[in-house]
C-alpha cells in the first residue's frame, strides 16, 4: 500500500466549507484509489464529531494551534506561525513517507531541514498574499484591516518556502501559471474534490433565486449586502433565498426588510444541497477572485440556472458555457443582471442543458483528477 502524509489547517469534517471540502474528499478517493492516508489536523474549534474521518485514514493527528497577541508581531504570518508545532514535525519524520501540505498556512515544518529531506508537496488554495490584500481592501474594521494587510505582506514574502516541496497542486489554471512563471518546479493543476460525480441538476422550474455561502466572511456578506442592494428591491416579484452559517446581525436586520426574501441561517448540507437543487436560479457572486469558489462548483454540478461573477471563470469558458443555462456577468452592471434573472425565472431549464454542461464539467473529474495526483505523488 502506497502511504501519504496530509497536514491540513483544520480537521476536515463537516466538509461544509471550501477549503475541508477539497480535503475531506481528496482523502476520500485517495481511500478508493488505495492510498493509505496519515492526517494531521489542527483543532482549533473544538470539533467533537468527525468519526467518517476515521474510517478513511490509516492514523490521524490532532495538534493545537497556538493563541495569543504576540503571535501578531512574528515575522511570519499569522496563520503559519500559530501551526507551528515540534509533536507535528515528529510525527512527520517518523512517518517518512511523502507530505501534502494543504495551503501555505501548513508549511511551517519546511522550515525544518529534517523535513526538507523528504518528499513534499504543496497544495495551493489562493495565492495568499493577493487573498488577504483583498479582505483587506474589503474590510471595515481598523483593527482587522490592519491585520489582513500586515498578513499579505508576510506572506508575498513568506511564499518562497514553497520552493522547497517537490512540486505545486494548483487548484485553478491562472494561479497554476503563476507558480510556473516564478518557480522552477513542477506545478498540476488539479481543481477542487467535491462530492459530486456526476451533474445532478434537476430538469423543469425552480421556485426562488438562491445566494449561498458562509455568511460570516467578509467576501460574502458584501456579495449578500451587494444583491439586497442591486436586485431584491428591483424584482419584488421574485422570491429570493439567502442560506449560508452564523448571519451578523446587521445582515439579519436588512434581510428582514424585504417581503421578497427569506434567510435561510446555517442550513445543514443536506438541506444546503437541497435548497440549491430546488432553486431555478442560483448567484454565486463575489468580489475576491482568488482561488476556486466551491459554492460555484456546487451550483454548477446541483442546480440549474447558474449567474456568476465573470471574474470567477477564464474568459475562454465565458464564451462556452451560456447553452449550459450558466451565465458570467459583471457586477458592475445590475441593470443587465436584473434582466438576466427576469428572462431566466420564465425558462425552463432542460435535458439539453444538463447536457451542454457535461463536457464543460469534464475537468472536475473527480477520478481523473486523483489520478493527476497519484502519477505525481508516488
Amino acid at each position: 500500500m502506497r502511504e501519504l502524509q496530509i497536514v491540513s489547517f483544520d480537521i476536515p469534517y463537516p466538509p461544509d466549507y471550501g477549503g475541508v471540502i477539497d480535503v475531506y474528499f481528496k482523502i476520500k478517493y485517495l481511500k478508493e484509489a488505495g492510498v493509505d492516508v496519515i492526517l494531521h489536523a489542527f483543532d482549533y474549534k473544538d470539533k467533537k464529531e468527525f468519526d467518517a474521518l476515521k474510517g478513511l485514514c490509516k492514523k490521524i493527528y490532532l495538534y493545537k494551534r497556538k493563541r495569543g497577541i504576540k503571535y501578531f508581531f512574528h515575522y511570519l504570518p499569522y496563520t503559519v506561525v500559530t501551526r507551528i508545532n515540534k509533536e507535528l514535525n515528529e510525527n512527520i519524520l517518523k512517518h517518512g513517507s511523502p507530505v501534502l501540505f494543504e495551503v501555505l498556512h501548513t508549511t511551517g515544518p519546511l522550515l525544518d531541514n529534517r523535513i526538507r529531506a523528504l518528499k513534499t508537496f504543496y497544495r495551493h488554495s489562493n495565492i495568499e498574499h493577493r487573498y488577504y490584500l483583498n479582505l483587506a481592501r474589503d474590510e471595515y474594521h481598523v483593527l482587522k484591516k490592519l491585520y489582513y494587510f500586515t498578513e499579505a505582506v508576510k506572506f508575498y514574502f513568506y511564499e518562497k518556502i514553497i520552493r522547497k516541496t517537490c512540486g505545486i497542486f494548483a487548484v485553478n489554471e491562472k494561479d497554476a501559471a503563476y507558480f510556473r512563471e516564478k518557480y522552477n518546479l513542477p506545478v498540476h493543476y488539479v481543481p477542487s474534490f467535491h462530492p459530486y460525480n456526476s451533474i445532478t441538476s434537476r430538469p423543469g422550474k425552480g421556485r426562488y433565486v438562491l445566494f449561498h455561502g458562509n455568511l460570516s466572511v467578509n467576501e460574502n456578506i458584501k456579495s449578500a449586502e451587494w444583491i439586497l442592494k442591486h436586485l431584491v428591491p428591483s424584482l419584488p416579484d421574485i422570491k429570493f433565498i439567502l442560506a449560508g452559517k452564523n448571519p451578523p446581525e446587521s445582515l439579519k436586520k436588512k434581510c428582514n426588510s424585504f417581503s421578497n426574501l427569506e434567510l435561510a441561517i446555517n442550513p445543514d448540507q443536506e438541506a444546503l444541497q437541497k435548497l440549491i437543487s430546488d432553486a431555478h436560479v442560483n448567484l454565486v457572486f463575489s468580489f475576491n477572485p482568488e482561488g476556486l469558489k466551491l459554492k460555484m462548483l456546487y451550483s454548477f454540478f446541483a442546480g440549474r440556472f447558474v449567474i456568476f461573477s465573470a471574474s470567477l471563470t477564464n474568459e475562454h469558458r465565458r464564451k462556452i458555457i451560456t447553452s449550459s443555462g450558466l451565465f458570467p456577468v459583471f457586477m458592475d452592471k445590475p441593470e443587465d443582471i436584473k434582466k438576466l434573472i427576469c428572462g431566466t425565472i420564465k425558462e425552463e431549464f432542460t435535458l439539453h442543458h444538463i447536457s451542454s454542461r457535461k463536457e464543460l464539467l469534464s475537468e472536475w473529474d473527480n477520478q481523473k483528477n486523483i489520478h493527476i495526483f497519484l502519477n505525481n505523488l508516488f
